[in-house]
């Protein structure tokens, strides 16, 4: 089984851990491992794309994946979700109207924030509803992932995850 899956399938352990009073500390947990789970698809998606998945080809996908920042992957993911990615990515993708593509997008967009309130901003309190919304976005932008990751509009989005900034408008 995949990092990423096992980190989704946590993340629903954690927000469920205590089913009448959830503690802050598992549903912030729940929360943040559901971002991990998201971001750990993205990347391991773009480097068996961009790599393999053959015998030997572990160690290259692995130092792909160490490629990937945050901040670039959160800034192409608003230019998917907007319908404005680069163009020069892919010619004919003027924009992006795979419903799909735009929902994995911005479920990446609203996870990490969510991720970065959990973190890091202790003046937000978490309740349990939010939490499982939050954590059934990231199944929900796994399943929806698994049907654009291997088109050229999934391929384009991977592209610019690994290094928007570099691309004109």
């Amino acid at each position: 089984m995949s990092l990423h899956v096992d980190l989704l399938k946590l993340a629903s352990l954690l927000v469920n851990r205590e089913p009448k009073k959830p503690k802050q500390a598992s549903l912030r947990r729940a929360v943040s491992t559901a971002y991990c789970g998201k971001f750990h698809m993205l990347i391991d998606s773009a480097s068996k794309h961009f790599i393999g998945v053959g015998n030997g080809k572990a160690t290259h996908r692995n130092v792909l994946k160490r490629a990937f920042q945050h901040g670039t992957m959160k800034q192409a993911s608003k230019a998917f979700f907007s319908g404005s990615p680069p163009t020069v990515i892919h010619p004919k993708l003027r924009s992006v109207t795979l419903d799909d593509l735009k929902y994995v997008a911005e479920a990446f967009v609203d996870l990490m924030d969510a991720r970065h309130d959990a973190d890091y901003n202790l003046g937000r309190r978490f309740v349990k509803s939010d939490a499982n919304k939050l954590v059934e976005r990231a199944h929900e932008a796994r399943r929806r992932w698994e049907n654009v990751w291997k088109t050229n509009e999934g391929a384009a989005y991977m592209i610019a995850l690994l290094h928007l900034r570099n691309f004109p408008k």
